[in-house]
């Protein structure tokens, strides 16, 4: 009976041989496929008599063609691939986004606004380059706009998109749970396995490609895994851990475990991973340099801008925008504690000059407003409706805030009198004090000249005003600064002197800007800078000059000397050059992200190039073996009919 054990044996081994092959040759182009192939021992030897029996091949199992250190780097670099890619995308639409340095949008937009307010400069008065500046800025407010919109839209379509990975990761795990139970299921009644851990290794894989994952086996014998990420776990046998994510109290987003609402934005790798990092750190990083952009733009054009005043000259009335109630210290704006300036001019035009003090720890909206009333209270008014400051000038009388140069003759006793002229350009508020040495009559006096110092007592300047000097208004002395001086006809006495508040900002506080006091821009971020409405129905409210007398360009000077002054703010680089540190950073970051990215490809290739050689299908080899297995078939089907022949055969001989 032996040669029929061996023949069925045989045909078992060939038709298992054959559905096999046929097997191997129809998944050969499915992914995660591994080859399977027979694991054929020979049977027992029965011994008896001295006699052996050779029973035939015996079919252990199928084996599943696969390298578990292989399969387990794959899917590491999968998970490397995933946030690679995901980045990548991302990156590369947000560059496309700001625009190259150079080409339209935010830079042109930067460039345009400068170089408008530097063309107005050398014609201050032309009311077509005045609409330009307007046009510019208002141009240069929409891109700021857009751009904050298009990163707000983009957060909320990562946070939607986080979602949407959250919940195909969810949807794996319970795939990889089912395909455990099935594993199980199958192979503890000796059925084959191999077709469902493909499947659970292309899960697998597919999981790692959205988040860092590490996969065990829990059953080794049956192929039953468990996965975790970064210690919690997804799968454990036929059951899951659901992932969410959520908003924290600072606008990050975290992942928690479903409905334990503990959110935390610990760093993940894979898609997820990716997202993660680039709504919690990239995006954010841009939006909050949009805004600090836009905050400087609008901060150090209306702190010169309240300083100057326009074709229309002096103000009747200004009304500020909407402001915080609290102290000043609480604002979202730069405001320190010093003084503010304010002339207050009557209808024969002769100004006075008010300082008002502010102290940020104490000092509110509504103090302010008290101290401007206290100065003079018939010809100027203050009031607070609505959060927004409202200041009026009464009986005709008008007001500015330009940094004017304050006279003090009191301590003159001689008949001539000095005559200030010209716009203070130090840096910073200095007090000059003019003494007369000599006494004589102005013109005509030998050794008559006047000693010239500073607030630190330095020297600097001494002026003649004795024989040689002209007494005439038309031809006033320099003494630096932008200060000029002329002496009337008169006498002067020895040890006689006057002083000079030369004011270099009217507003080194910052409170009048901050209130949107005679201010170009409104809004404190990227999303709501605008040009004010007062100045885009009324060009004429640009504030282009500085000077008393309405007749200068000096106010424009300094704001379109902004474009390219260097920002302590940001960093000592100019307005347009921290725009393009911007653009180029994130240049910088997609284009190292992108050679990562194509080495991580790479890696990865040549990772499933070696399980092709291990796993994969060979046509050629399967085809060989299917007719081999073909063959063997038809040869035991041959042999099994001898062997029942000559059976047949002694069965009639005996």
């Amino acid at each position: 009976m032996s040669g029929f054990n061996i023949a069925l044996n045989g045909l078992r081994v060939a038709q298992e041989g054959i559905l096999l092959a046929g097997l191997n040759i129809a998944n050969a182009g499915a992914e995660g496929y591994h080859r399977q192939e027979l694991h054929l021992v020979p049977m027992d030897y029965k011994t008896g008599a001295g006699q052996v029996t050779f029973l035939g091949p015996d079919l252990q199992r199928v084996r599943r063609m696969v390298d578990q250190l292989l399969e387990s780097e794959i899917v590491r670099q999968h998970t490397f691939t995933g946030q690679f890619d995901q980045e990548l995308v991302t990156l590369q639409f947000i560059e496309s986004a700001l625009g190259e340095v150079g080409s339209d949008g935010m830079s042109t937009a930067l460039r345009h606004f400068y170089n408008s307010l530097t063309e107005l400069a050398a014609e201050p008065d032309a009311p077509a380059l005045q609409e330009q500046v307007i046009w510019a800025g208002d141009s240069l407010a929409l891109q700021m706009r857009n751009l904050s919109s298009f990163f707000a839209t983009l957060k909320e379509t990562m946070r939607t998109e986080i979602s949407t990975v959250l919940g195909t990761i969810n949807n794996l795990s319970q795939e990889i749970a089912e395909l455990n139970a099935q594993v199980a299921s199958v192979g503890l009644q000796g059925g084959n396995t191999n077709l469902l851990k493909d499947q659970q290794q292309k899960a697998v894989n597919e999981l790692a490609q959205l988040i860092d994952i590490t996969v065990r086996f829990t059953d080794a014998s049956l192929g039953i895994i468990a996965v975790e990420s970064q210690g919690t776990p997804l799968v454990i046998g036929n059951s899951i851990t659901e992932l969410e994510s959520g908003l924290l109290a600072d606008g990050q987003i975290g992942i928690s475990i479903k409905d334990a609402n503990l959110y935390s934005t610990d760093s993940h790798a894979g898609k997820i991973g990716g997202l993660l990092s680039l709504y919690n750190e990239t995006v954010s990083e841009i939006q909050t340099d949009l805004d600090l952009l836009a905050g400087q733009i609008i901060e150090k054009i209306n702190r010169i801008h309240v300083q100057g005043v326009g074709a229309s000259g002096s103000f009747e009335q200004l009304i500020g925008t909407p402001v915080s109630s609290g102290t000043l210290e609480n604002w979202d704006a730069n405001l320190q504690s010093g003084k503010f300036y304010i002339r207050l001019i009557d209808t024969d035009g002769v100004a006075t000059v008010y300082d008002v003090d502010v102290d940020i720890t104490t000092d509110t909206v509504t103090t302010i407003r008290d101290a401007l009333n206290a100065l003079d209270v018939a010809h100027l008014s203050a009031e607070v409706a609505a959060s927004t400051l409202r200041i009026e000038g009464l009986a005709g009388w008008k007001f500015d805030f330009i940094p004017s140069l304050d006279v003090d003759t009191t301590a003159v006793t001689g008949t001539a009198v000095p005559t200030i002229s010209g716009i203070y350009s130090g840096e910073t508020s200095d007090t000059f004090t003019f003494t007369v040495v000599g006494t004589g009559d102005v013109s005509t006096a030998d050794d008559l000249t006047i000693e010239v110092r500073n607030g630190a007592n330095e020297l600097v300047k001494t002026l003649n005003v004795g024989l040689g000097y002209a007494a005439d208004p038309d031809t006033p002395l320099d003494i630096g600064y932008g200060i000029k001086v002329s002496i009337s006809s008169g006498t002067l006495n020895n040890g006689d002197e006057f002083t000079i508040e030369a004011i270099a900002d009217s507003d080194e506080t910052g409170f009048l800007a901050a209130a949107g006091i005679n201010t170009f821009f409104s809004g404190d971020s990227a999303l709501t800078i605008a040009v004010r409405d007062r100045v885009k129905d009324n060009p004429d409210l640009l504030a282009t000059m500085r000077g008393t007398e309405g007749t200068d360009n000096q106010n424009i000077l300094r704001l379109a000397e902004l474009g390219e002054a260097g920002n302590s703010t940001l960093g000592g680089v100019s307005i347009g050059g921290f725009y393009r540190q911007i653009v180029s950073g994130i240049g910088q970051v997609a284009s190292m992200r992108g050679a990562r990215q194509k080495a991580q490809e790479q890696i990865l290739q040549q990772l499933e190039n070696r399980r092709s050689e291990i796993s994969g299908v060979d046509m050629n080899e399967e085809a060989a073996k299917l007719l081999i297995f073909q063959q063997m078939f038809q040869a035991m089907s041959h042999f099994l009919r001898i062997q029942n022949d000559v059976l047949q055969m002694l069965m009639k001989a005996t």
